[in-house]
């Protein structure tokens, strides 16, 4: 069985870790020096571009007045991201370096790469080829050799080390950019969501609040909130963050984040008027990730609708994701999760709601299992991303790769959850064996009545109805009656059902499976309708 949301049970603006060439095109690198309020990507890449100039023209004259060699340096690193690299006062500083007694040999080096253009600037999308990324971070590796306080660089290096799963030198690589940039928002922010990523939201939390920047930074403070929320820390700075909201240095787009975050919290805290507030704020010029959270909570708290705040959801592919599933627009869904899986490769949500959707209509499931095992490279041993690939390999009917995937999830797992459970009897269907199918459908009913989720009980037996109709198309029927029975339930006590349960269970009704409708046999004594009794309790 798979959930959509297994690993969504919350959500809020974790920052995204994205390349220097997105997050100049987000705004992350914008400076608070303008008052107007941009609203589109011109504008957005225009402050962008001003911001650049503005701290290479810094760089620049911090190196005229001083002439010092690491001025020097820190002025060409700079003009590699900012694309100045062919100023002219970048082109003296760098032949300074070369015949400087100061700098020592890889400074030197570093100097002479550069007028023989080897170090020609690289603002273009990271590679997302595994082999392509691999010789990507080797190219990195001799030019950080040459430039090793080029703590941006070392930030974007570190992602691409994530994205193969390759943690420790990722790490490694964030640790020095900190060191060298311990107030650089792009550091930060990057630093923070690795740290999430590898499970040390602590670290994360420590980092940004121990950074000066923070207090005055809404794109670092939204960061903070965010991670302390997402990992059961009360927010901090509650009163600092509201005078940010108000301080006319800050862009819409700057304030978007900080906006959405701080209203999540009100909306978990039942203040809805200032959580819609704050919501539509937020809308006014919203960055990719502020655009999926308001979607998201609009979509989880049922107070408002997505659409009324925000009027293009494409902007987000994680939100617009959403939406097509919400609309059962199952293609449409999982384009945008593989669109999403781009945006952060590392990161297993985008994979694991794909690969879910993939599975519901059984027409893409070699695009699920592309788009599992490409989050698999970043997390090889993540049970839930296994899990799904087991489920699509048991749907093609590849037994034994599903067997497989699944022990390497169990194995993966600290206990047998509902969904491991029910893949077990997916796969014990898709043998051959109903009995011991049925087993595995009942033992993963069963706990997740225990776990008290009606919503994965639900689920299990929807799953359990599509396989048992493939043996005996009788038993459709009684499937429906008690769906409706369990839906009836759920929805009178305020639970929102699931997309794939009215679209098995119309399924079901039809008698029209996409797996056909041959009759396999009957399902011998095991009485279904038993199955869910407990739903009518």
């Amino acid at each position: 069985m798979i959930t959509p949301d297994d690993d969504l049970a919350s959500r809020h603006t974790i920052p995204r870790w994205l390349s220097i060439k997105d997050a100049i095109a987000t705004g992350e690198f914008a400076s608070f020096s303008q008052k107007t309020r941009e609203r589109d990507q011109s504008d957005l890449l225009r402050s962008a571009h001003d911001f650049l100039n503005s701290e290479f023209e810094k760089r620049k004259a911090a190196w005229l007045s001083t002439g010092d060699w690491y001025d020097a340096e820190e002025l060409i690193s700079f003009a590699l991201v900012a694309n100045t690299w062919d100023d002219s006062v970048v082109l003296r500083a760098a032949e300074s370096l070369t015949r400087s007694d100061v700098s020592n040999e890889t400074i030197k080096g570093f100097s002479r790469r550069f007028l023989e253009g080897a170090l020609s600037p690289n603002n273009t999308a990271l590679p997302i080829n595994e082999a392509e990324m691999r010789l990507e971070i080797g190219r990195r590796k001799k030019l950080l050799r040459l430039n090793p306080r080029d703590a941006l660089r070392l930030t974007e290096t570190a992602l691409l080390h994530a994205n193969l799963g390759q943690l420790k030198p990722s790490e490694a690589l964030i640790e020095r950019a900190l060191m060298l940039q311990p107030n650089d928002r792009y550091v930060l922010r990057s630093a923070a969501r690795f740290f999430v990523h590898a499970n040390q939201p602590e670290r994360a939390i420590t980092i940004l609040a121990r950074s000066g920047r923070t207090l005055d930074d809404p794109w670092l403070n939204a960061a903070l909130l965010a991670t302390e929320a997402a990992h059961g820390k009360s927010p901090r700075g509650w009163k600092r963050a509201k005078a940010l909201l108000r301080d006319e240095r800050f862009t819409d787009r700057d304030l978007s984040e900080l906006a959405a975050q701080m209203g999540t919290l009100e909306i978990d805290g039942g203040s809805r008027k200032q959580a819609l507030r704050l919501l539509r704020k937020s809308a006014i010029s919203p960055t990719e990730n502020a655009v999926a959270q308001i979607a998201w909570v609009g979509t989880h708290s049922h107070v408002f609708e997505p659409e009324e705040f925000l009027t293009n959801l494409s902007l987000s592919h994680e939100a617009s994701a959403r939406s097509a599933y919400h609309n059962r627009a199952w293609s449409d869904a999982l384009t945008e999760s593989e669109a999403w899986h781009e945006i952060e490769r590392f990161s297993t949500r985008p994979a694991i709601f794909g690969s879910f959707v993939a599975s519901i209509a059984g027409s893409s499931l070699g695009r699920g299992i592309a788009l599992a095992e490409a989050a698999l490279v970043a997390n090889p041993t993540n049970p839930m991303l296994l899990n799904n690939l087991a489920v699509l390999h048991a749907y093609e009917d590849d037994v034994d790769a599903a067997r497989a995937a699944l022990e390497r999830a169990v194995a993966s797992s600290r206990e047998l959850t509902p969904s491991l459970l029910a893949t077990g009897g997916l796969i014990a269907f898709r043998s051959g064996d109903a009995v011991e199918g049925m087993n595995g459908y009942r033992a993963a009913i069963e706990k997740a009545v225990q776990s008290k989720s009606a919503d994965q009980a639900l689920r299990a037996y929807c799953f359990l109805g599509r396989e048992a109709a493939r043996i005996d198309i009788d038993t459709a029927s009684d499937f429906v009656q008690n769906i409706d029975r369990a839906v009836d339930r759920l929805k009178k006590s305020g639970h929102s059902i699931p997309q794939e349960v009215s679209l098995i269970r119309d399924e079901l009704a039809s008698t029209k499976l996409s797996f056909g409708e041959t009759s396999w046999g009957p399902l011998g004594n095991i009485d279904i309708s038993k199955v869910m009794d407990f739903l009518s309790d």
